[in-house]
C-alpha cells in the first residue's frame, strides 16, 4: 500500500486555484484511507458516504439513512474526518452530513443545552439522599404451588371453571 500523498491544487497564472467538489471527490479514497489509520469504525461508516457538494468551506456528504448521518456527525467522528482532510488536502473544512429525505441541517430544529444550576441554588432537601427504613411489620406472604395459585386466581377473580379431561 502506498502512503497517502497530498493532492495539490492546480496552479493558475494568478496563483493556486481553490479546491472544488471535484477535487474532494477525487481525493475521497485517500481521505478514507487517512480516516482508517485513525479510527476504523469511522472509516466503516464513511465507506458508503458520497461527496455531494462543497460550498463556503463546508464539505457536504450524503449517507444512506438519517441514523448514519447522526453517527457521522458525532464530534469524535467529525474530528477524525477533519484531521484526515487536513492531512490529504491541507484544508480546514466544516462537515455536513445528510441523508435522502432528511431536511437540510439548517432547517432542522436545534437543540439547546441548558446549563446546570449553580450549586448554591440547589432546591433538593438536605436529607434527599438519606434512605428511610420502614420497620413496620408486614404480613407474611406464603408462596404456594404456582399452578394452584394460578387456578385460584382464574376461578376467583375471572370466574373461570376448570375443565377436567
Amino acid at each position: 500500500m502506498t502512503p497517502a500523498r497530498p493532492v495539490a491544487p492546480a496552479a493558475t497564472a494568478g496563483g493556486p486555484k481553490p479546491l472544488d467538489v471535484t477535487d474532494a471527490r477525487r481525493a475521497w479514497p485517500e481521505i478514507l484511507s487517512a480516516v482508517q489509520r485513525r479510527k476504523r469504525v469511522t472509516q466503516a461508516m464513511l465507506a458508503s458516504a458520497t461527496v455531494s457538494g462543497l460550498s463556503d468551506g463546508v464539505l457536504h456528504l450524503t449517507v444512506t439513512n438519517s441514523a448514519m448521518s447522526r453517527r457521522v456527525m458525532e464530534p469524535g467522528n467529525v474530528t477524525v474526518l477533519r484531521e484526515a482532510i487536513q492531512e490529504v488536502l491541507s484544508v480546514q473544512w466544516s462537515i455536513r452530513c445528510e441523508s435522502p429525505g432528511e431536511p437540510p441541517q439548517d432547517k432542522r430544529p436545534t437543540l439547546s443545552v441548558v446549563p446546570d444550576p449553580p450549586a448554591d441554588t440547589d432546591d433538593a432537601p438536605d436529607d434527599y439522599d438519606v434512605r428511610v427504613v420502614d420497620d413496620t411489620p408486614r404480613e407474611k406472604v406464603v408462596v404456594g404451588d404456582p399452578e394452584v395459585t394460578a387456578i385460584e386466581l382464574l376461578t376467583q377473580q375471572l370466574g373461570a371453571r376448570r375443565l377436567d379431561s
